[in-house]
Formats: structure tokens, C-alpha cells, sequence
């Protein structure tokens, strides 16, 4: 009941649109139990062939209630689906942004495909839930009420058969449908999600699973779980045309009671014999207000396993949030870089990622972060971006503690390029555009030429103009490297922070793309972090990290002196001709 009551508040701005939906559905059933009551008045009256003056008022109701019916239906439909669209839009945007806090510390352990069927899936079930959960048992009420006041005014008899199977119908049958199809609704949104993950999987992975010849048995894979999925769903429409059938029985169970009661009051001149086609047939079509409630019963599971799969998502505390007296970073101060006593655990259950480094950077300066593989150099980064909240010790950016500062002020201090990055689909303007919407065709082709990304190498008329695909599939990645190094200069940051930006490049181009950004930025702050060991000399300092501790620092030469960890690095690099 918790999540039902959650989603009813998000509701609450359309409470409006969401009960007129409901009255403009309960009149949809009122014109039609209008219509059938007209008309069979009509037909049965006129077996007695009275004067056509005497049938004027019910013709006039048939045109009336036929006409109305029409109209109501589509103002319902008009209404109810333009809400839930709303609502659906509204939904989206609201779990972005309480997702957008927890990247990605607390969206680590979930895979994009299960994220997508979440953002999609989950919140398109949602649509379900205010059309075919809340609007079908307010409807069915009203339609109870007023169709015993109806009923009342010819015998109270005849309206408490009608409440009898109306509610059998209304409450038991849906009971049933719960029963039956308990847990049912969860495991299907949990299949779904399954099967786009392992989809997803596959299309990524194509190549990797084609190469170990593992391809087929990823095909029975997801074969597997859409055969479990649709067993589920046909399950889930068995048990609902069971319970459509015995709704229908309930209603010629209430026809035949009402009949059985309404013939000896024909006999006894009690009630009119015309009367008893009037009552048969707006009994009837009184049941419509309950056909979609078995539905609602099983939409019900579904619905709130899919809020608790958001729930469970966004009820996560973020680990970075702005402090209520957090401001923008002062431009007038100069972005020094330094670092008290860090340490960083990324669970309390693992050992400490950074352990007391301290460090001080200047602005402007050329750094270099170097170490082996898991010593600590990514987390650094993360840190002075915030993507993970420091704990224990202090990041202070122009003498401010970055907790104090704004995360998209700060941000737009410091330019960062991942090994891990992301290109949209489209063409290389698009993705320079997307940091730097206000870029011209000139400053564009000379960030693409600090890269060394030339049209040449791309082999195209117009290097702005070419599609690079989806994640870039159509470069080569080296080429989406600099891409990536090209957007963040687009930025143009006061503080670079590169992370194994040239990974994918050749010693040589390496070398060429270095020089160019120490070249052209030569008033910046760029901190490099990274394993090759080239350009060594160009740095003011080299900080070196080994299992989560600074082990020493200084220039080029006097390390190589000095300090066993790196002369071991430089020296194996030269020798396997890593760099120039």
C-alpha cells in the first residue's frame, strides 16, 4: 500500500483530469444502459401498437443516448490518455533527475540494459496503472449506485439482485484473478528485463561472441527467456478470459434472478409486462462497469512491482549532493589544486583505495600522475571531479574545499577526458557542439588539428560533416580517442584532467598530440594520468602513486635517481619502445 500511495501523490498535480476521466467514463456506461433501456422500451411497446406520440420521448432518448455514448467514449478516451501521457512524461523526467545525483556511485552495480528497461519498460507499465487501476473501481462504483437508484424506483427487490452478482463480479471474481495470477505480474517484469539485458548483450558483444563461437548458445539463451516470458503472458490471458467468462455468467445469473422475480409482478399487475425488457437489458449493460476490473487485479501486481524497481533506484541517498551553502567556484581565484591527507574506501568492506596522499599543484602547471595498474590514479580524478564525496581528508580548488563548492560550478572549472568515454551518434560537429554549442567551423577544425585528427586519415570531404556512428563505431579507437580529448578542449577548462587519453594512439602520435596541448595551453593546468611514460620531461612535477600511496614526487631526472618504482617503469617502456 506504501507504493500505491507514492504513486497516487505523484498524481496529485492531475487529480483533476484523472476524476474527470472517471466521470466522463461513468457516463459513457450511463448513455449505454440509457440506450439498451430505450430501446428495449421502445420494441416492447410497440408490440402493443400504441400512438407513435407515446414512443416520442424513448425514439428521443435512443438518439439522445446513442449519440452521447459516442461522444462520451472519445471526451474518456481524450482525457484519460492525454493525462496518462502527461503523468508519463512527468514520471520520466522526475526519476532522471533523482537518478542523475546517484551516477554513477550508486548506479554502479546495475547494467545499462536493466537501467533502460527501468526508464522505459518500468514507467510505460505506469500508463496501466492510472487508466486500467484507479479509473475502472471508481467508475464501477458509480455505476453501482446510481443503477440501484434505478432499479430502486421499480422494486428494491430487483436492486439488491443487482448488487448481489454486481459485487460478486466486482470483488470476488478479481479476488480470484489475484490469486491465480499471484506473482505472476513481478516475474514478468523481471523476464522482461532479463531478455533486454541478454539482448542487449548480444548485439553489443557480437563480435566477442562470434569470435569464441559462443553466438548459438547466447541465441538459447535469449530463445529461453522468451519462452518463459510468453508462457506467462499466455497464462495472464487464460486466467483473464476465465474471468470474463464467469463475469458474463454472473450477469445472466442476474438477468435470470430478476426475470424469475419480475414475471410474478407482471402476473399481479404489479409491474408492466413492457418493463421487463427494460430491466433485463439495463442490467446487462450495467455489467460493463465491472468487465475491466480482473484486469485491474492483475495489473495491479505488475504496476507496483514496476514502481518498486524506480522506488528502489531512486530512494538511494546520493553519495555527492550540494551543501545548502554551497556556491559557485570565484573565477578571481586562482584554481590551485591540493590535497590533504586523502583517503578513499569505495565500501567499507574493501581496503582503502587512496591512503593520506597530499599534494600540492600550482596554476598553471603540467602534471603527471604515474603508478602501476590499481594504484589509485582513477580514483584521484573522480574525487576532484566529485563523482565520489571525500571522506576522510580535504580537495581544495583556489583555497575552497570542493565540498563547498557547486558540482556544476566546479565542473565547469575542470575539463576531464576518461578512458572510458562516450560519443553520440551523428557527426564529429555534433559531438563538439554538444560541450560547445556556440564553436564555429573554425575553432573546430583547429581543436580536430591539436588532435592530429585530420580528414585525411578519416578518408573524407568534410571531416565535420562524417558520421562517426553509433559510440563511434565508424573510427578507428585511436581516432574516437582524440575525439574525446577534442570535446573537453572545446570546453575549454581552466584544469585538464586526462585519464589515459592515449591509450589507443602509436608512440609517435602520442608524442605529437601531447606536445600540441602543452604547446597550446601552456597557461593551463593539465594533469595527466597515465601509464606511458612519454614526454617525461615536459612536466613541472610527477607524482607517483603504488597502492594508494604517494610514494614519491619531483621532475623527470631527480626520479630517476631517486626512485626505484619509476626508474623500473621508464626503463622496461624504453626498452619495449613504448614511446620516442
Amino acid at each position: 500500500m506504501k507504493v500505491i500511495r507514492r504513486l497516487l501523490k505523484l498524481a496529485i498535480p492531475y487529480a483533476r483530469w484523472i476524476v474527470l476521466s472517471v466521470f466522463l467514463g461513468s457516463l459513457t456506461i450511463a448513455s449505454g444502459i440509457g440506450l439498451m433501456m430505450a430501446s428495449a422500451f421502445i420494441i416492447s411497446a410497440a408490440a402493443l401498437h400504441p400512438s407513435i406520440a407515446e414512443l416520442q420521448v424513448a425514439i428521443v432518448g435512443v438518439r439522445f443516448f446513442g449519440i452521447s455514448r459516442g461522444v462520451f467514449r472519445y471526451l474518456e478516451r481524450l482525457t484519460s490518455h492525454d493525462t496518462t501521457f502527461r503523468l508519463l512524461s512527468r514520471f520520466r523526467v522526475w526519476f532522471y533527475r533523482a537518478l542523475e545525483p546517484l551516477v554513477p556511485a550508486k548506479t554502479l552495480y546495475f547494467k545499462s540494459a536493466d537501467l533502460l528497461q527501468r526508464i522505459v519498460s518500468d514507467i510505460q507499465n505506469l500508463e496501466n496503472f492510472y487508466v486500467r487501476v484507479i479509473s475502472p473501481p471508481a467508475v464501477a462504483v458509480i455505476v453501482a449506485v446510481v443503477m440501484s437508484l434505478l432499479l430502486r424506483t421499480y422494486h428494491a427487490q430487483y436492486a439488491i439482485i443487482f448488487l448481489i452478482c454486481y459485487s460478486l463480479a466486482a470483488i470476488v471474481i478479481p479476488f480470484l484473478s489475484i490469486q491465480l495470477s499471484r506473482s505472476m505480474g513481478k516475474r514478468i517484469i523481471e523476464l522482461k528485463s532479463e531478455l533486454n539485458v541478454a539482448i542487449l548483450d548480444n548485439l553489443r558483444g557480437m563480435t566477442e561472441l562470434l569470435t569464441n563461437n559462443k553466438l548459438s548458445a547466447h541465441r538459447r539463451k535469449v530463445a529461453g527467456l522468451s519462452r518463459r516470458l510468453a508462457m506467462l503472458q499466455k497464462k495472464m490471458q487464460i486466467i483473464d478470459a476465465l474471468h470474463q467468462g464467469f463475469i458474463t455468467l454472473l450477469m445472466f445469473g442476474a438477468v435470470v434472478l430478476i426475470l424469475v422475480t419480475a414475471i410474478p409482478a407482471v402476473r399481479a399487475d404489479q409491474l408492466s409486462g413492457v418493463y421487463l425488457a427494460v430491466l433485463v437489458l439495463g442490467v446487462m449493460a450495467a455489467f460493463e462497469g465491472v468487465l475491466a476490473l480482473p484486469a485491474t487485479a492483475q495489473y495491479m501486481e505488475s504496476n507496483t512491482e514496476a514502481a518498486k524497481r524506480l522506488f528502489g533506484i531512486i530512494d538511494r541517498a546520493p553519495d555527492v549532493r550540494d551543501r545548502d551553502q554551497a556556491l559557485s567556484f570565484n573565477p578571481q581565484k586562482t584554481p590551485d589544486l591540493k590535497l590533504q591527507n586523502v583517503t578513499f574506501t569505495y565500501s567499507e568492506a574493501e581496503d582503502p583505495v587512496l591512503k593520506n596522499v597530499s599534494f600540492f599543484i600550482p596554476f598553471p602547471s603540467k602534471i603527471a600522475v604515474v603508478g602501476p595498474s590499481g594504484s589509485g590514479k582513477s580514483t584521484l580524478a573522480n574525487l576532484i571531479l566529485r563523482l565520489w564525496e571525500v571522506k576522510n581528508g580535504k580537495i581544495l580548488i583556489g583555497g575552497a574545499d570542493i565540498r563547498n563548492i557547486k558540482q556544476e560550478s566546479l565542473r565547469e572549472v575542470i575539463g576531464f577526458v576518461s578512458q572510458r568515454f562516450h560519443l553520440f551518434s551523428g557527426t564529429i560537429a555534433d559531438n563538439l557542439r554538444l560541450v560547445n554549442p556556440g564553436l564555429d567551423e573554425e575553432e573546430m577544425l583547429r581543436l580536430l588539428n591539436l588532435v592530429e585528427l585530420t580528414k585525411e586519415e578519416l578518408g573524407t570531404f568534410s571531416i565535420l560533416d562524417h558520421r562517426i556512428g553509433e559510440h563511434g563505431a565508424r573510427l578507428s579507437g585511436g581516432q574516437a580517442q582524440r575525439l574525446a580529448i577534442a570535446q573537453v578542449l572545446a570546453k575549454n577548462p581552466s584544469i585538464f584532467i586526462f585519464d589515459e587519453i592515449t591509450a589507443n594512439l602509436d608512440p609517435k602520435t602520442e608524442r605529437q598530440v601531447l606536445k600540441n596541448l602543452f604547446r597550446e595551453f601552456s597557461d593551463r593546468t593539465v594533469i595527466n594520468i597515465t601509464h606511458r611514460l612519454n614526454l617525461m620531461k615536459n612536466y613541472d612535477r610527477i607524482y607517483v602513486l603504488q597502492n594508494g600511496q604517494l610514494i614519491e614526487e619531483g621532475k623527470h631526472e631527480q626520479l630517476l635517481r631517486q626512485n626505484k618504482v619509476y626508474r623500473h617503469i621508464y626503463r622496461i617502456q624504453k626498452e619495449n619502445q613504448l614511446f620516442g
